[in-house]
């Protein structure tokens, strides 16, 4: 009866650990699975703004999507929601700096060289337009004709006074 005992015992603690290991990769196997179908950027963030007066900001980086829309790389996300306003114009290169304008708007600055709808190396589409790593939009998404500073070198930071 005593062999039979630790046997017994020998049995169901090497059953019970199985169990537990089987349960613990199910458990990792459901987290990286999660993990690879999470939202996010394809590339990275240089810049978040400040919120403007809804709490909206303006992201900025090396990114072209964000969750399922194709943003450019720049991305304007709701403050509670994060939710992306896939209508705010497309930047046809890096991001590094961001401030919000007061107005709902956004400054920002980097290496790129064409805003537009549809954006995707030159200023082609008839609604794009040429800036040079310095752009006002404006909080309907246009890009502000008066503010063109024409850089010939990347820009780093923006602020706003």
């Amino acid at each position: 009866m005593i062999v039979s005992r630790n046997f017994e015992r020998r049995f169901a603690t090497a059953v019970i650990a199985s169990v537990v290991a089987l349960l613990s990769f199910a458990s990792v196997a459901q987290a990286i699975d999660r993990i690879s179908v999470l939202p996010g950027f394809n590339g990275p963030v240089n810049a978040i703004s400040e919120p403007d007066s809804n709490g909206t900001r303006y992201l900025g980086g090396d990114f072209t999507v964000f969750n399922p829309w194709g943003t450019g790389t720049g991305a304007l996300v709701g403050a509670s929601s994060g939710d992306v306003n896939p209508s705010f114009p497309k930047v046809n290169g890096s991001i590094f700096a961001t401030a919000a304008d007061g107005s709902g708007g956004f400054y920002i600055g980097g290496s790129f060289t064409c805003i537009g709808p549809n954006t995707s190396g030159s200023c082609n589409g008839a609604d794009d337009v040429v800036r040079n790593r310095a752009a006002h939009i404006n909080a309907d998404g246009s890009v502000d004709p008066s503010w063109n500073p024409d850089l010939n070198s990347e820009v780093y930071a923006i602020g706003v006074s």
